[in-house]
């Protein structure tokens, strides 16, 4: 300890009798844990700004209905908007077929996650299939754990790149700039209303000898950042629920490169991270995904839902 402030943690004693002992200094532990559990890392060393949270707001406020803009009239957009659809587009055909591992938790508010769950994500001939390790036994999509009242993620880090990239339903527009990790970022906003029909939010009723599903179109806005050169590094959704159980869905996903020898450089989904209101409390799955092997084919994904 110096000054008060814990700079590394024990990690071993000598064991030839000298008063010696090995420490790791806070920031290689800090750095360790955000490569191998984002999630933690966000949680024990929130005032470490080296790194971009996987569970951090949007810089701006939301992006909601413009008067000027309700009409629905598609104005010209600007470079700046259409460089950023463009990556969107360029971002989605990444991503159109794969094979990663992708683990989730899921908990409610700030207690300890409840559940864990761990699938090999393969998405091919158009479709996402989740493999349960070490079997051939596949799910259509995440299950829901077992505890009750909770939600399952659906395909945001794709849909949200096809949705900014192709859906000009949507309202998008550069509302400034982000410093994160000591890089500068710049920040869209996109929204869309319920008529518009871009956002869809399932939910499931569960009765035990059957399931009972619900679907309906949303109201919903987000952010994309990107980089100088327009190269996406988050995109976050919020939907608004309206009147009913649940409330204030978001997702936020950050995307990274991954860069492999005699391979282009391609940018991946590294995490995603959901969450919904009950009445007072917060229900929440995180997500991760690591091992990440690409092919050729298409990609097609489900929304997510929640029971």
């Amino acid at each position: 300890m110096a000054n008060g402030k814990v700079v590394g943690i024990l990690a071993d004693i000598a064991s030839n009798g000298s008063h010696t002992v090995y420490a790791v200094r806070i920031q290689e532990l800090a750095a360790f844990v955000n490569k191998v559990q984002p999630y933690l890392h966000a949680r024990l060393f929130p005032e470490d700004t080296r790194y971009m949270s996987p569970v951090a707001a949007d810089a701006y406020p939301p992006y909601l209905d413009d008067p000027k803009t309700t009409d629905h009239k598609r104005q010209e957009e600007s470079p700046e908007v259409k460089a950023v659809r463009a990556s969107a587009t360029k971002l989605e055909d990444s991503l159109r077929t794969f094979v990663a591992t992708q683990s989730f938790e899921w908990g409610n508010g700030m207690k300890e996650p409840q559940a864990h769950a761990e699938y090999e994500i393969q998405v091919l001939n158009g479709w996402q299939k989740f493999r349960e390790p070490g079997t051939n036994k596949f799910h259509d999509s995440v299950e829901f754990p077992a505890i009750n009242n909770t939600m399952v993620p659906g395909g945001e880090w794709s849909e949200l790149p096809k949705m900014v990239g192709n859906d000009y339903k949507m309202h998008v527009r550069l509302a400034g700039t982000v410093t994160v990790a000591g890089k500068t970022y710049k920040v869209f906003q996109w929204r869309a209303g319920i008529e518009d029909e871009v956002c869809q939010w399932r939910s499931v009723l569960d009765l035990g000898f059957k399931s009972i599903n619900k679907d309906r179109w949303v109201a919903c806005q987000g952010e994309v950042w990107t980089d100088v050169g327009y190269n996406i590094v988050r995109m976050s959704e919020h939907d608004d629920l309206g009147k009913s159980r649940w409330h204030d869905y978001q997702a936020v996903v950050l995307y990274d490169w991954l860069k492999r020898e005699g391979e282009e450089p391609l940018t991946i989904p590294i995490s995603i991270a959901t969450q919904v209101g009950d009445k007072d409390k917060v229900y929440w799955c995180r997500g991760l995904f690591t091992d990440y092997r690409q092919f050729q084919s298409a990609v097609k994904m489900r929304k997510a839902s929640a029971r």
